[in-house]
């Protein structure tokens, strides 16, 4: 089974999302799972290798031709997510997880996204609106798009499976 993990920026860079991705990441790794990071070449300095194994994690810093601010698209992420039996994808508002999404939809695959946080911020700015927009597209999509929160159930492969322990 292989996961791909998404994110907008990664170690090291230290943050919550990098380092709870790196932890899921290594633990599936432990378990006999492929699970590589992919991201951004975002807040890392130029020295820092475009790919790189941290542990058992393989790490795919890629290339951003251009910026939108921090928005900054990686084409070469598609050729990482070929394969993919399962694509979680790190917080919203960031390209790595729009092109998984969209990648995710045109194959069938299942994409699960970690909103690392609220997403009442989310629904101010324009093209957060838009990206609400394909989200909805997509969660009518016969393979089921989910977003998640750290409380809420996420569904995988047809299944609902707790987020967390039941307290």
């Amino acid at each position: 089974m292989i996961v791909v993990r998404t994110i907008e920026s990664f170690l090291p860079n230290v943050t919550g999302p990098a380092t709870q991705s790196f932890q899921l990441s290594s633990a599936l790794a432990r378990l006999g799972v492929r699970s590589p990071i992919c991201t951004a070449r975002l807040d890392v300095p130029a020295s820092c290798p475009a790919s790189q194994r941290m542990g058992e994690v393989e790490v795919f810093r890629l290339p951003t031709p251009l910026h939108l601010g921090r928005y900054a698209p990686t084409p070469s992420l598609v050729a990482h997510l070929r394969g993919a039996d399962l694509v979680h994808s790190h917080n919203l508002r960031n390209a790595q997880s729009d092109l998984a999404a969209l990648w995710a939809a045109s194959k069938g695959v299942p994409w699960v996204v970690h909103a690392h946080g609220g997403l009442a911020g989310f629904r101010s700015h324009e093209l957060s609106r838009a990206a609400l927009a394909v989200g909805s597209f997509l969660d009518t999509h016969p393979t089921r798009r989910t977003f998640t929160t750290p409380n809420s159930p996420r569904r995988v492969a047809g299944a609902w499976l707790p987020h967390a322990p039941a307290r």
